[in-house]
């Protein structure tokens, strides 16, 4: 029971670390089952807008810290910021790329990759 008393804070903070890569996991597999199951097109680039939208939040964040924003600001940034990058990108790769994929002879059967 000592140990657990010393150590309480690190297991609760091991448990919310595990809790948030899980949730940011199952983000990108239901993103990934999403687009393929209506699209019949298996776009892999979830990660990398994922890093985008991740990148993005933390360089606002830090650009509002820089000009003296309020910690309490912080998550409401990020959130934005990542929102925003989604907000912008989202669209364009469906445009630009998905349609183009599902446009094409192969790509509307449901077996085709």
């Amino acid at each position: 029971m000592a140990w657990l008393s010393e150590n309480g804070i690190l297991v609760g903070l091991a448990l919310l670390d595990g809790l948030s890569y899980a949730a940011a996991v199952f983000m990108v597999a239901v993103g990934l089952n999403l687009v393929f199951g209506v699209l019949r097109v298996l776009n892999v680039a979830h990660g990398s807008l994922y890093a985008i939208g991740g990148y993005a939040a933390a360089s606002l964040g830090l650009f509002a810290a820089s000009l003296g924003a309020p910690p309490w600001l912080g998550l409401p940034i990020l959130l934005a910021a990542a929102v925003l990058v989604g907000v912008v990108l989202g669209p364009l790769i469906e445009r630009l790329l998905l349609r183009r994929m599902q446009d094409r002879v192969g790509a509307a059967r449901p077996g085709a990759l």
